[in-house]
């Protein structure tokens, strides 16, 4: 990162809250909660016996689990970006320093693409 780019420290408190209102917490929170039940069901064998019934839940899991892997990816760049953030705050040592908010730059663009992939899939 060239010095004469703006870098602005976010943490993930405040990336969330303007991404995610509490109804979009509600529909994820939906979302997982039926990916778990999908996912057990398909695991028992009395669903695996009725083929319709094991396609239209396979379709279902297979739709949700996009969803499901955009949103954990999505939590786990921001938990990165964040610990990136911390060192940068933290860190002594200059290099490391620039090194840090570096990463944190990057993890943020990451995290915005990863974040309009995730928002498309609801």
């Amino acid at each position: 990162m060239r010095r004469d780019q703006q870098f602005t420290l976010f943490t993930i408190s405040a990336i969330l809250p303007s991404m995610i209102d509490e109804r979009m917490e509600k529909k994820i929170n939906r979302i997982l909660t039926r990916h778990k039940e999908l996912e057990s069901s398909l695991a028992n064998p009395d669903i695996a016996r009725d083929q319709k019934k094991y396609k239209e839940l396979m379709q279902e899991f297979s739709h949700l689990t996009d969803t499901v892997n955009a949103y954990h990816n999505y939590i786990n760049i921001v938990k990165q970006y964040e610990e990136a953030i911390e060192l940068a705050e933290k860190e002594d040592d200059e290099e490391m320093r620039e090194m840090a908010k570096e990463e944190a730059h990057a993890l943020k663009i990451e995290s915005d693409k990863l974040a309009c992939s995730f928002f498309n899939c609801l």
